[in-house]
């Protein structure tokens, strides 16, 4: 089975700390379970307020044409969007993009069901539930 998955990063080799703030999104190729080769695609969002413009399914999303995102994290309800037009969310604290894609391959990465927002009851500011 061929596929494609999209790892958010700033340079190719760290995985970045926020989904909607990556310059780039590295896309490995997938062929029998192993890695066929990458490419480095840049973020028409990156620095936008509305990530969920790119969402929308426009065709300008660097990874509409992947089985899967991982980043480290992702704002709330990206996962929701990234559901609704046919992708997994996966979040990740490995640092590099190989050792990710190499997890996430091994079954050591499972992707985000839903998130919702509920307010903390101390503070009543919002904090994102990861299901």
């Amino acid at each position: 089975m061929k596929y494609k998955v999209a790892i958010a990063t700033d340079d190719g080799v760290r995985v970045a700390p926020r989904f909607g703030h990556a310059e780039y999104f590295a896309v490995f190729n997938v062929e029998r379970g192993k890695m066929a080769g990458w490419e480095l695609r840049a973020n028409p969002g990156v620095g936008k307020p509305k990530i969920g413009r790119i969402l929308a399914g426009d065709g300008v999303a660097p990874f509409l044409d992947c089985k899967a995102v991982i980043c480290m994290d992702a704002a709330p309800g990206v996962s929701n969007k990234l559901r609704d037009i046919g992708l997994e969310l996966i979040l990740t604290h490995l640092p590099k993009v190989e050792d990710a894609m190499h997890a996430y391959l091994d079954g050591y990465l499972s992707p985000v069901a839903r998130t919702r927002q509920t307010p903390r009851a101390d503070t009543g500011e919002f904090h994102t539930d990861w299901a």
